[in-house]
């Protein structure tokens, strides 16, 4: 998308993601398999002077049964 935009001389400063990036909607995650070049990604936007959004669930996602950091210290 930001390529396309680039490509087509339309101005983009903030690219945004909704929650389908996250490790199975865990906030503060990333889904490493299906989003792997994510960092890289993130640092290429910031090289070329934009931002990247990324959208949070405004709950944690109940996850009793992992080792999901973010649950269990609020749980605790």
């Amino acid at each position: 998308m930001v390529g396309n935009y680039s490509e087509n001389g339309i101005p983009l400063d903030v690219q945004w993601s909704d929650i389908d990036y996250l490790d199975t909607y865990r906030d503060f995650t990333y889904d490493k398999n299906r989003f792997a070049d994510l960092p890289d990604f993130i640092n290429s936007l910031h090289d070329n002077n934009m931002y990247w959004v990324p959208i949070l669930d405004a709950g944690v996602a109940m996850r009793p049964w992992g080792d999901y950091d973010s649950y269990n210290t609020g749980n605790s």
